[in-house]
């Protein structure tokens, strides 16, 4: 990786366009391994650097003064990346091209990191040599100190890396093994059609060679693999062997882990992982958090976290997944998705309380009253100014369905929600954060949710 990145970029005038995570460490790769490399650091905020900083509005004006731009993830680019003169490329797509024999690459909409962690744990498990980054939060050139100690000792590891759309969008080059879990819309904001979304998504395996290997949930048949949970055991049926887990032993919860696992269980068992290893690796997994996660009981009322749901289909497998679940929050940056399918589900949903909040709650409440809910009160748009205090801890709509009644409020924030939540759900039953929605615009990320939750659920 050493001598391509330099050879890449010797005498060339380089471009790092976005300075998060990855171009700080694409900076550094560079800097340790180019001879008086000419950089320059792009961003829209000022950064600290010995080297040159374009940073505001135009940041992004004078891409083509530059022989090639290592874009960052998430940095919309105003043209398609053909119609530059310069090359764009970036961390990620550089070192999968030198490391694809290697890598189990993992994407989808939903449970990237959790897939990607329990392949990386049931190999760890297996005492097989593996190094994990990418998407999880470690940027891929920082792990070639161990790729590199490893083959030194003769042991050249598997490459686990969770790929998210934005490192895939200009990715030439696909991964020897792709893992293709789901595709849901979602990220519109940013890529304007699901088509576009689609074909960022798509890159895992457009760019496969013969001999590799794609492994996908979005249609099992493609690999003949069948998960399945029946009579409180958790099963997969691959190239005629049974694979089978007491429910009760593993702690990933819903039918969408179980679905995951499947894949972890196909990819392991292909690398020659025996059962009762792969077994092992699946009992001792220890959930993620902020993704369906058990955060504790207060006044006998269990809490779920799962702050990492930013679409209704994450929502939809939240309330299905928890036994005794009576309370949803839902609600928060608006990207422009349909919740068509999540509405539907909540009108007929095993719910009785749905407190929607921020930007997506009130249109997804919105949506629902205009659907003709029987209201006490009309509302032409409920916003979080159309919320006077005293009526806080009252329904602004309600349904019934079967002799039961949902009742549906509208809270200012989330921690009016929670509020809301502990004055509303009965003792012995369970309350889900799955907003169905990004958190930016009110968190710096979904892990703040996350935290600001669990800090509310444990206040007086």
């Amino acid at each position: 990786m050493e001598e391509h990145i330099k050879n890449l970029c010797e005498n060339k005038k380089i471009l790092i366009l976005g300075f998060g995570r990855e171009g700080r460490a694409t900076y550094d790769f560079i800097k340790k391994n180019v001879t008086n490399p000419d950089i320059t650091v792009a961003d829209l905020k000022p950064q600290e650097v010995e080297e040159k900083v374009i940073s505001g509005a135009g940041y992004m004006d004078s891409l083509e003064d530059y022989d090639i731009v290592f874009k960052s993830p998430g940095v919309v680019l105003p043209k398609a990346a053909g119609e530059y003169k310069t090359v764009i490329t970036s961390e990620i797509a550089e070192f999968i091209r030198i490391y694809r024999e290697n890598i189990i690459g993992v994407t989808g909409t939903k449970g990237k990191s959790t897939t990607s962690s329990l392949i990386y744990h049931t190999l760890k498990t297996a005492h097989v040599p593996v190094v994990f980054g990418g998407n999880i939060g470690i940027p891929a050139f920082l792990l070639i100190d161990e790729i590199n100690r490893l083959k030194a000792d003769g042991q050249m590891p598997y490459i686990v890396l969770e790929l998210s759309c934005h490192q895939l969008e200009y990715c030439g080059v696909s991964p020897k093994t792709a893992v293709y879990l789901n595709l849901y819309e979602e990220h519109l904001d940013h890529y304007g059609t699901f088509d576009k979304y689609k074909a960022a998504k798509d890159n895992i395996y457009l760019h496969q060679k013969e001999g590799d290997k794609l492994y996908t949930g979005i249609d099992f048949s493609l690999k003949g693999i069948k998960p399945g949970i029946n009579n409180n055991e958790y099963s997969v049926s691959y190239k005629g062997k049974k694979f089978s887990l007491p429910v009760d032993e593993w702690k990933l919860i819903g039918e969408h882990n179980c679905n995951n696992a499947a894949l972890v269980y196909a990819i392991c068992s292909d690398l020659g992982i025996p059962d009762d290893i792969i077994k092992d690796a699946f009992i001792s997994f220890e959930p993620l958090a902020h993704r369906l996660a058990f955060v504790g009981e207060t006044e006998g009322i269990k809490y779920y976290d799962d702050s990492i749901s930013t679409i209704g289909e994450a929502a939809i497998s939240a309330i299905k997944s928890i036994s005794g679940a009576q309370t949803v929050l839902i609600g928060g940056m608006d990207r422009g998705i349909d919740y068509a399918d999540l509405e539907v589900f909540l009108l007929t949903a095993p719910i009785k309380n749905v407190i929607f909040m921020y930007e997506t709650g009130y249109r997804i409440l919105n949506e629902l009253i205009n659907y003709g809910l029987g209201n006490e009160e009309k509302f032409d748009l409920i916003t979080a100014d159309s919320r006077v205090s005293e009526r806080v801890f009252e329904p602004v709509a309600e349904i019934t369905y079967d002799d039961n009644k949902m009742y549906m409020y509208a809270s200012k924030d989330l921690e009016e929600a929670v509020a809301v939540a502990k004055a509303c759900t009965d003792k012995g039953k369970a309350v889900i954060m799955s907003p169905a929605a990004a958190s930016y615009g009110y968190f710096k990320n979904f892990e703040e949710r996350g935290e600001k939750f669990k800090e509310l659920i444990q206040k007086k």
